[in-house]
């Protein structure tokens, strides 16, 4: 590591500089003997990180509760690159096992969550298996439909529509400057997916999502279920 890391994006407030196979046993060594403090209660932090959520993104938010209302418990979510995800379903959707949420935060890859999607669904076709992702992520990867369509999988792809690029496209917002390139032309979706051999709905209205959801699990082979949101 070299030192202008130890505040990439956050500033240190413990600066630890060295090569972790050599500091990591020192620091094991250093702790033989100690007795952790208990641990404290994390339900106050919690809420208040939901409330924070909820404030930036209150429709995401409630996309994703109405979600975890329709979806089995176990079910694994693949997100991607996609307001969708870090603004949504990291704080709104609860995890009941390890590995559930497939999510590529450290490097951002967009194209990421249909791939993982059919991946996880073959790994274990008996476990249901749900994309959920924004429309600029899906048109990275979008030429995979036809791989769930060749490996007949039962896989609902969750398409959550902001016309674009939401996220830069607030960025540039955010600092005066006129968006550029992050309002996208959008295809006839459902048309698009039956064209690869989807079985596909349009939600207009958030009210029918949790009953057009329970129908996307019970078709056999992919589907796609887009969203559009304001």
């Amino acid at each position: 590591m070299t030192p202008v890391q130890l505040h990439c994006n956050l500033s240190a407030d413990l600066e630890l500089l060295g090569n972790a196979a050599a500091v990591v046993p020192q620091l094991l060594a250093a702790l033989a003997g100690h007795v952790p403090a208990a641990a404290p209660d994390l339900a106050p932090l919690r809420a208040g990180l939901q409330t924070e959520a909820r404030s930036m993104a209150p429709v995401l938010a409630r996309i994703n509760e109405i979600l975890a209302g329709a979806l089995p418990a176990d079910t694994v979510i693949a997100g991607d690159s996609s307001q969708i995800t870090y603004f949504g379903t990291t704080s709104f959707f609860p995890m009941q096992q390890p590995h559930q949420l497939l999510y590529t935060p450290a490097y951002a890859t967009l194209g990421y969550g249909l791939p993982a999607a059919i991946g996880a669904k073959v790994a274990d076709p008996d476990r249901p298996v749900v994309g959920l992702i924004g429309d600029g992520a899906l048109m990275f990867a979008v030429q995979e439909f036809i791989t769930a369509v060749e490996q007949g999988v039962d896989l609902p792809i969750i398409c959550i529509n902001n016309g674009g690029y939401g996220e830069i496209r607030q960025n540039m917002e955010d600092r005066d400057l006129a968006p550029v390139g992050v309002n996208l032309t959008q295809p006839d979706w459902v048309r698009l997916a039956e064209g690869f051999g989807l079985t596909a709905f349009n939600v207009e209205s958030l009210d029918v999502l949790a009953d057009t959801v329970t129908k996307a699990l019970a078709v056999k082979g992919p589907s796609l279920i887009h969203v559009s949101i304001p």
